[in-house]
């Protein structure tokens, strides 16, 4: 049976998650019913076609098993030298241990093994060339998806239109010489121009316009506000 491609929220999902889109697609709900959000699909593995909800959260047991026992063998603890490194780069050593070495050869100094997340079994060398070569569209996506949870917390739905201000907002437009009375808060503009993590940008009641992206005098003042 042929599957429909990713939607572009199950790829910016599994991005914000740290995953390779590249190695997903979707595929009929498993047995435990991890519907992506609507879709009428499971995201699964494109090799394997096990389900990425149940393998994240270990609820197919025998799945699991299997994966420990072929993939990642038994639990290896980190040695001194892999802690230092570690320690080094900034990362936590309680949130890593050794495993199989990882389809790239990321061999750790002739260990025989790869440094891996506990949590996800990924090798932290392939993470990091992987964010390294997507940092533009991770940190897009992720600003994106961070947009989406702010106005959920808020309860803003997209079509909201003329919020009122805040005093801060009020305040600002003050200190640039505007007339509050002509802004309202709006849906975060295309450009990211995020008022104060309020879920908004400033906007003109008149042509909806946003304030930053008119205005030069956003490069004076995004430091300060952004």
């Amino acid at each position: 049976m042929n599957y429909p491609e990713l939607s572009q929220e199950a790829i910016d999902h599994l991005i914000f998650a740290g995953c390779n889109p590249e190695l997903y697609r979707f595929g009929e709900i498993c047995k435990n019913n991890h519907e992506f959000r609507d879709s009428g699909y499971s995201i699964r593995y494109k090799n394997g076609n096990n389900c990425y909800e149940c393998n994240k959260t270990r609820k197919c047991k025998d799945h699991v098993k299997q994966k420990k026992e072929s993939v990642f063998g038994k639990f290896t603890p980190l040695t001194k030298s892999a802690i230092n490194f570690l320690k080094a780069s900034g990362k936590n050593s309680d949130d890593f241990r050794f495993g199989t070495i990882c389809p790239n050869n990321h061999e750790f100094e002739n260990s025989g093994y790869s440094i891996r997340y506990k949590i996800s079994k990924r090798c932290i060398f392939c993470a990091i060339n992987y964010r390294l070569e997507n940092e533009e569209k991770i940190k897009k996506q992720q600003k994106i998806i961070y947009q989406q949870v702010t106005r959920e917390k808020l309860g803003i739905q997209r079509e909201y239109k003329n919020a009122e201000l805040s005093q801060e907002a009020t305040d600002f437009l003050i200190e640039l010489r505007r007339k509050p009375e002509l802004y309202a808060f709006g849906s975060i503009c295309s450009n990211g121009h995020e008022f104060q993590d309020s879920g908004y940008s400033i906007r003109l009641i008149k042509n909806r316009n946003c304030l930053f992206c008119q205005s030069d005098n956003f490069k004076k003042y995004k430091l300060k506000y952004s």
